[in-house]
């Protein structure tokens, strides 16, 4: 079925089955309740409510918020700074301009920033995150059977690639264009879970987090010098920012 937002003013129900519902130009709230649904919010700021079922929600341009509920949807922010979660299912989630929050949700979802300083948190699942343009910040997901958070379990990060930053972690995350990054601990020992932070070429914020932690610089190839506040001055013309880490390995060459 397919609805119009002029008929229901700024608030649109759709129904069980499968609809197509456009918004107004103003400000809408637009729940697809069961089926396939199509959620499009058009201008200004929305609320976009996708229910049960595989549904596809668009905010366009205005600072909207996208819940995909049950199923497994695909969030598009558009325009603007917009709040999106895919709540349960295999999602995809893409911000697009502005500087968006992206929360996967359960299961194993693909968030996707776009342009400008976006935050992502991959929620539960096996997730990939791609930061995107601007400073973005990216959080793994935490499985009631693994817990995998970014910041409890990460085993190595690497960030050797000059342009698209790349993080690994032992469960299976793929997380890319990072700028800020949180990688702590809970009560690791230095001995059998420390923690090895590769830097790359450009300017990273680094957080080691509890535990002992170490940034190593051998494949970056030129000088680095560190500062009383831990910053790292590299032959480049780059800086990076330590915190909470115990060791430092320098680059050869």
């Amino acid at each position: 079925m397919v609805f119009s937002g002029i008929l229901y003013s700024n608030f649109i129900l759709g129904t069980l089955g499968n609809d197509s519902i456009l918004g107004t130009n103003g400000l809408d709230s637009i729940l697809g309740l069961a089926g396939q649904d199509t959620l499009n919010g058009r201008e200004n700021n929305d609320l976009l409510i996708g229910g049960n079922g595989d549904d596809s929600l668009i905010g366009e341009a205005g600072f909207d918020f996208l819940l995909g509920g049950h199923g497994d949807d695909s969030l598009d922010g558009g325009d603007d700074d917009d709040n999106l979660h895919g709540g349960n299912g295999f999602d995809l989630l893409l911000g697009f301009a502005g500087h968006d929050i992206l929360n996967g949700g359960n299961d194993d979802d693909i968030l996707d920033g776009g342009d400008g300083n976006d935050f992502l948190d991959g929620g539960d699942g096996n997730d990939s995150l791609n930061g995107g343009d601007g400073d973005d910040t990216l959080k793994s997901g935490v499985s009631t059977k693994n817990p995998n958070f970014l910041e409890t379990n990460l085993e190595v990060i690497n960030l050797a690639s000059t342009n698209v930053h790349q993080v690994h972690s032992q469960f299976h995350q793929v997380f890319s264009s990072i700028d800020f990054l949180l990688a702590l601990h809970h009560e690791r020992s230095p001995l059998s879970n420390s923690e090895r932070l590769n830097a790359d070429f450009g300017s990273d914020t680094l957080d080691g987090g509890a535990g002992y932690d170490t940034v190593d610089y051998t494949d970056f190839g030129q000088a680095v010098t560190l500062t009383p506040s831990g910053i790292v001055e590299k032959a480049n013309g780059h800086s990076d920012l330590l915190i909470n880490v115990e060791k430092i390995v320098g680059a050869v060459g």
